[in-house]
């Protein structure tokens, strides 16, 4: 083997090099990961949400105003009799756990054309700040990885297919969004800083 070797070092060498740097790189690429702390902070946002104000489907208008979150209510005047309504659902990033939770927010509960409900008023008993980065730097960004990758991708995990298209993103660090159902369309809304 070893005569081999000494024989057919440019061949051994040609082989060698690009399995050491892909481990080079994976590893250097783990590392610059781990060394990006958890988030700090939960999230808020919302699924099924478009904002299309001329669409009898989506009558809804929902951001935050004051640090406050609020949900508007305005039927467009062509709305289908009896209306069709997708019903946007909110959800709560939770910064320990890294995964997302519905907030059961009744959307049919309307007063003077806004949304009136208990869970609501307890999101919004708590300090909301819309800014789309977190005060540790954080961002809800779409995360598109495909299902290749071929034999690299099986060994280190390149390209592995996630049920969600969202991640919260600092640096080199994605965090998928993973909760009860893929989020394929979601709106950042707010950072919880405080329950002030």
């Amino acid at each position: 083997m070893k005569q081999f070797l000494k024989e057919n070092i440019a061949l051994a060498f040609g082989i060698s090099l690009p399995l050491v740097l892909m481990v080079f790189f994976f590893v250097a690429g783990k590392a610059a990961t781990v060394s990006v702390d958890n988030p700090q902070y939960d999230a808020v946002f919302a699924v099924n949400y478009y904002e299309n104000r001329a669409d009898p489907n989506q009558p809804w208008q929902i951001g935050v105003d004051e640090g406050k979150l609020t949900i508007l209510f305005t039927p467009a005047p062509n709305a289908p009799n009896p209306p069709y309504y997708n019903k946007p659902q909110i959800y709560r990033f939770n910064h320990r756990t890294l995964r997302a939770e519905l907030i059961d927010i009744n959307f049919d509960s309307i007063v003077d054309g806004k949304v009136s409900d208990p869970d609501l008023d307890a999101l919004n008993a708590k300090k909301l700040n819309p800014n789309p980065e977190s005060p540790d730097g954080y961002r809800l960004e779409y995360h598109y990885r495909s299902s290749g990758g071929g034999i690299a991708g099986e060994l280190f995990g390149f390209g592995r297919y996630h049920g969600s298209a969202y991640a919260m993103k600092k640096g080199p660090r994605a965090i998928m969004v993973e909760g009860p159902q893929p989020y394929f369309q979601a709106k950042f809304l707010a950072w919880i800083e405080s329950n002030e």
